[in-house]
C-alpha cells in the first residue's frame, strides 16, 4: 500500500481571532491576508524563526519579512513575480505573549537553537 505524503510544512501564520494557516510551497497564494499576528517558518540556520512585528509582511524568496507600508507597497510594485501579503494588527499584550508561545512551541518546526536580533524573546511574564 502507497503511503499519502504530505508537503512539509514552511511556515504558519497566527492570527488574531486564533486560528493558524499552515503553509507549504504549494499553497503560499491561499495564505489569508487580514490580522496576521505572527509567523513562525523554517530556517536553515537555527531550526525555526520567528517574524513578528510587522504592519504588513510580505512573502518572498522563499519566507516572509515583516515591513511599513512603503516598503510593502514597494513589494507590490515589483514586476515578474507572484506577490503574497498579510496585514498585521494590534492585540493585547496578553494576547501577543500568547500567540508568541504558541510559535515558539509549535511541535510542526524544528527545535529553535539560536535567535535572531529581531526575534523576540520567549514571553514568561503574566503581561
Amino acid at each position: 500500500m502507497n503511503k499519502i505524503q504530505t508537503p512539509e510544512i514552511l511556515f504558519k501564520v497566527y492570527y488574531s481571532d486564533g486560528t493558524t494557516f499552515s503553509g507549504t510551497k504549494d499553497n503560499v497564494g491561499d495564505t489569508p491576508m487580514w490580522e496576521g499576528l505572527v509567523i513562525v517558518q523554517r530556517d536553515k540556520n537555527h531550526g525555526r524563526r520567528i517574524v513578528i512585528g510587522g504592519d504588513f509582511y510580505v512573502y518572498e524568496n522563499d519566507g516572509w519579512i515583516s515591513c511599513d507600508m512603503f516598503t510593502m507597497m514597494q513589494y507590490l510594485a515589483r514586476k515578474g513575480m507572484e506577490k503574497r501579503i498579510i496585514v498585521g494588527v494590534m492585540v493585547s499584550q496578553e494576547k501577543w505573549n500568547e500567540t508568541v508561545k504558541r510559535a515558539y512551541d509549535d511541535l510542526d518546526f524544528p527545535e529553535k537553537t539560536a535567535s535572531y536580533r529581531d526575534e523576540p524573546e520567549y514571553p514568561t511574564g503574566g503581561d
